[in-house]
């Protein structure tokens, strides 16, 4: 299970890491080839740049979380991901006028992803550590 979280926090930081660095580093072309923020006007290159900046602060967390699953850490990074994922899936999945097909299912999957896979992450990890609570606490009579 601790190998699951590990995979689904990389992978989380992956993704946001991907979408951090284009926003800090090729801001325009992320808001106008990005279907997700081109029908949000006006672009801000500004903006852009630091909701990028503060993706990839967060991303370093994430993967620390993921590298040492250190409770503390991971129950950190999650929250943290999740104050900032929560409300955004939420704007995003109530703002869907003119999206159509493709554009419509990625904006519906890409954003509940978004908020089901730091969800899904918490829930293994946290059964992960009541099973090694529960190991370490009973002694071992088999011996």
């Amino acid at each position: 299970m601790r190998t699951a979280v590990r995979v689904l926090l990389l992978a989380l930081a992956a993704a946001q890491g991907l979408a951090a660095l284009t926003q800090l580093f090729a801001p325009r072309w992320f808001y106008d080839d990005g279907p997700w923020v081109s029908g949000h006007p006006p672009y801000n290159e500004h903006l852009m740049r630091d909701v990028g900046a503060a993706t990839l602060g967060w991303v370093m967390v994430i993967i620390a979380a993921g590298l040492t699953l250190r409770p503390m850490l991971v129950r950190l990074a999650v929250a943290a991901n999740l104050i900032f994922s929560v409300p955004h899936a939420v704007f995003h999945l109530t703002h869907l006028h003119g999206y159509a097909g493709a554009d419509l299912v990625g904006q519906v999957v890409l954003f509940s992803l978004g908020v089901a896979l730091p969800a899904l992450a918490l829930l293994l990890f946290e059964l992960s550590e009541r099973g090694r609570r529960g190991r370490t606490r009973t002694p071992d009579r088999s011996r």
